[in-house]
């Protein structure tokens, strides 16, 4: 087994790494004659990888692996089973270089903090920043009086307190104010099950619950340059670096660009915010009102729907007991006549006094469809009574019931 270790500059180690893996690649794809052949990724360090070297009379397994910028590469003579080295690398090596580097998990953009990288751009550190209290302030004032300007200078109240040349929504926010805290959504009533013919009011639009604003849009972030003290990846101590030098002065003014810069942004944000809310008020408002006018023309609509299907089963129900009381009378003359009905005589056969044939009855009932009407037919059920409850101001109401 052949082991080497590389220590590259602070934050290159990523670099170095792909660049091996990206020349090995190339040398399998368009250069045979190295008889390369390329293995896969395995889990030994950070980014590790091996392939397959051959030669005349054997081959080698070559592992390649990293623990931040420390690069090392084992070379067994095989077949070798690249898992058991990576366990044995670990357990060698692998904590130990991981307790000496700064950062080994370090990646390709730490290379950027390193001053001899093409890319560099030193330390550039983010943190949070928000509006102050006085610029949300500020923002908050501006919006009313833009708010307001959209009324004219010579503008005022008529007698019944309208501001004219003011849209309705406009009007309706001036008078409501801003609303940041999302209102409850309210119960709407499903429309009714229209089951007969009857005249209804117009129906109205149903209500749509308005979208949420969010949150008052006042944290960012912003971001400058910073003393880089410890390094990247291994850190310069490690990789025997001097920490880069700093402008404290020109980090300074690209700070205060950055701040500049987010309390312009975030200050757009809150306005744009801001006016929201006060949309959002007149919004809730209207659907708050728009649910009143559904809720109370449901409720209306069912008891009319109610009056007409209960007016109209008392309809069914006075004709339904009509002919009960018809039947009844029918049924009671029907029985009357089927009794009424006499034994009907009939003319004796003559027979021979010496005839042992028995004498017939001289009598035979007369049928009941010569003389009576025919049984009376059972009349159709009771109506079925309407789903709804009665309404108390129904305008018809049956007797009895």
């Amino acid at each position: 087994m052949v082991a080497q270790v590389r220590v590259y500059k602070a934050g290159l180690g990523a670099v170095a790494m792909d660049q091996m893996r990206i020349q090995i690649k190339n040398c399998v794809e368009k250069d045979p004659m190295w008889n390369i052949t390329w293995g896969a990724d395995i889990s030994i360090g950070k980014d590790g990888f091996y392939f397959i070297v051959k030669g005349d009379n054997a081959y080698q397994d070559v592992v390649v692996f990293r623990e931040g910028d420390i690069v090392g590469v084992v070379a067994v003579r095989g077949p070798a089973d690249p898992a058991a080295l990576a366990s044995d690398w670990d357990k060698n090596w692998g904590q130990f270089l991981r307790d000496a580097c700064l950062n080994p998990n370090s990646a390709m953009s730490d290379a950027e903090r390193q001053p001899l990288y093409k890319k560099y751009k030193g330390f550039v550190d983010t943190q949070p920043f928000s509006l102050t209290a006085d610029e949300r302030t500020t923002i908050d004032n501006q919006v009313f009086n833009d708010l307001r300007s959209s009324v004219t200078a010579s503008a005022s109240p008529d007698a019944a307190g309208v501001l004219p040349n003011v849209s309705e929504d406009t009007a309706r926010m001036l008078s409501l104010g801003p609303r940041a805290q999302q209102g409850p959504e309210l119960e709407i009533y499903n429309a009714p099950t229209i089951t007969t013919s009857v005249a209804l009011d117009a129906q109205p639009n149903k209500p749509v619950y308005p979208k949420p604003i969010g949150e008052a849009p006042v944290n960012g972030r912003v971001s400058g340059p910073a003393e880089d003290e410890k390094g990247p990846g291994c850190g310069w101590e490690l990789t025997g670096q001097q920490i880069p030098p700093f402008d404290k002065e020109g980090a300074a003014q690209i700070w205060a660009d950055s701040q500049a810069a987010e309390t312009e942004r975030l200050s757009k944000k809150y306005y744009s915010w801001v006016m929201k809310t006060w949309k959002y008020s007149a919004a809730y408002d209207k659907y708050v009102n728009a649910v009143t006018e559904w809720n109370a023309w449901v409720v209306q609509s069912e008891m009319l729907i109610a009056d007409a299907e209960w007016a109209n089963y008392d309809k069914k129900m006075i004709a339904f007991t009509a002919a009960q009381e018809q039947y009844q009378k029918d049924l009671v003359n029907w029985q009357n006549c089927i009794a009424s009905i006499p034994a009907t005589p009939i003319t004796p056969i003559p027979i021979p006094s010496d005839s042992t044939v028995p004498v017939p009855d001289n009598t035979v009932p007369v049928s009941p469809a010569d003389v009576c009407p025919p049984r009376p037919s059972t009349p159709p059920p009771a109506p079925d009574q309407p789903s709804m409850p009665r309404p108390v101001t129904s305008s018809t109401t049956m007797q009895g019931q």
